[in-house]
This record gives structure tokens, sequence and C-alpha cells, in this order.
């Protein structure tokens, strides 16, 4: 258990973890930093990522060049998957880092 009360799997990145209990559900909210390196520009991680684990992406922002890129993304979905859903980004490779607050305004 986290010292904030979340049971993430070890490896899970421990973000800003918002319920979204407010609009009527039990589903979770983590706003995420997605960095790429370049040989990992081209593969469809985001997509699998959607697929694969049931989490909704939404993409607030994201800069792509030759040599690496990254994206913002908000993840939604069953804290279990997302927890998964993150440490099978990080297997393939990808830096993960948590980003609080709402990346549009700031």
């Amino acid at each position: 258990m986290h010292r904030d009360g979340d049971a993430r799997p070890e490896g899970a990145v421990p973000g800003h973890y918002q319920t979204v209990r407010e609009l009527g559900g039990e589903m979770a909210r983590v706003r995420v930093r997605f960095t790429f390196a370049s040989e990992l520009i081209q593969e469809p991680i985001i997509w699998s990522l959607g697929r694969e684990y049931d989490v909704v992406t939404n993409i607030r922002r994201a800069n792509v060049e030759d040599d690496q890129g990254w994206v913002v993304l908000e993840l939604d979905g069953e804290q279990d998957e997302i927890d998964r859903g993150i440490a099978w980004v990080m297997e393939k490779g990808v830096r993960v880092d948590p980003v609080p607050g709402d990346v549009i305004e700031g």
C-alpha cells in the first residue's frame, strides 16, 4: 500500500490520481507524460494501451521529433487496468512521469 492509500502494483507510477466519483463513477483518472526514444516513436503504444488494457487515452499535448517524442495523456479507467497498462508501457521502454494539474492551462 502506498502512502497515499492507493494499492498500486510495484512499478506503477504514483501519478496524479483523481477518482471520477465526483462525476458519479468509480473510475480513476491519471495524468502522465510518456517520453519515447527514437526507436519507439513509430510503435502504436498509445493505441495498444487503450485496446489491451481497457483504458481511455486522451492526448492533451505532444511533441514528436526525429530523435525523441513525448506526449501528455489523461488515462481514464479502472485503477487496476491503468496500473497494469502503465507497467506495460514502462516495460516497452517508455519513460512515464506523473503530471499534476490541468495540462492545458499550464
